[in-house]
């Protein structure tokens, strides 16, 4: 849901430029074939993805408001919605 939230946040017009560079920095870290690297190692694993994560959150928190929360929770709802019924 952290993405998520990151993903709607970015979206907003009212986001600035620096903290919509920040969100999408950290999205793209999670999809890129560097970021798995560190992912297949035992006791390291995805403790860098949620670093990343908590780091682009705690630096643009003051942008994440009420409606990208009801977003990214709707969102979520969605997709785990999805994944139990097929």
């Amino acid at each position: 849901c952290a993405a998520l939230k990151l993903y709607y946040a970015a979206r907003r017009k009212e986001t600035p430029a620096w903290a919509r560079g920040v969100m999408i920095g950290a999205l793209i870290y999670l999809v890129t074939p560097l970021d798995a690297i560190p992912d297949v190692i035992p006791g390291v694993g995805f403790t860098d993805d949620l670093g990343v994560i908590t780091a682009a959150l705690a630096t643009v928190a003051m942008y994440i408001n009420d409606d990208v929360k009801k977003a990214a929770a709707e969102k979520a709802h969605r997709l785990v919605k999805a994944c139990v019924c097929d």
